[in-house]
């Protein structure tokens, strides 16, 4: 067997290791630690997720995993009696910031930015590298944060100015529905 065949492998199988239900029997990934934190980043157990072959991606034993989900929970609660107003501050030209004032007024908390959002054009004839570029410098970042959740929506337009053959239109169709392409279509213009 080549290297590249038993890396396949061992990537599938801390995949389905990850997104077995029964994952405390096996273990958590993370793609991170952080050391000031004394945490794991993107931790994730009982789930499907995309391995990568990383020097920063962990494989994390069940009972630890279950302390910093257990933990993170137990920060979740608002302790009782508390009344939180918020309000929005713009600083600079695109950066915006929460502020959060309690009941005693000598106190603010400030809050980040909670939703993300891109849109880029691609280069069809480098799709690849963009998209991997990408992967690793956008969405790999915010992927890691705890409770991240991502979602990728992929845009084509394509303008054909003699028309698209009817083989490439049967073709397309087809591979669309295969993909499970939520929507799609050929128009005159």
């Amino acid at each position: 067997m080549t290297t590249v065949g038993f890396i396949g492998i061992a990537l599938c199988a801390i995949a389905e290791g990850v997104a077995a239900l029964l994952w405390n029997e096996n273990f958590a990934y993370a793609t991170g630690w952080d050391e000031s934190k004394g945490r794991y980043l993107g931790l994730k157990a009982a789930e499907h997720i995309t391995v990568t072959l990383s020097s920063q991606n962990l494989i994390v034993k069940p009972e630890v995993a279950q302390r910093q989900f257990e933990a993170d929970a137990a920060a979740k609660v608002t302790p009782p009696g508390f009344k939180e107003k918020t309000g929005s501050y713009k600083i600079e030209k695109e950066k915006t910031i929460d502020i959060v004032i309690t009941d005693n007024a000598s106190s603010a908390v400030i809050v980040p930015p909670k939703r993300f959002y891109g849109s880029v054009k691609l280069d069809a004839l480098r799709l690849r590298r963009d998209i991997g570029q990408i992967a690793d410098e956008v969405i790999q970042h915010l992927s890691s944060l705890v409770d991240a959740e991502v979602e990728i929506t992929l845009e084509l337009q394509v303008t054909v100015p003699e028309g698209v053959p009817e083989n490439v239109i049967r073709t397309v169709s087809e591979n669309c529905r295969v993909l499970k392409f939520s929507n799609q279509g050929f128009e005159q213009e």
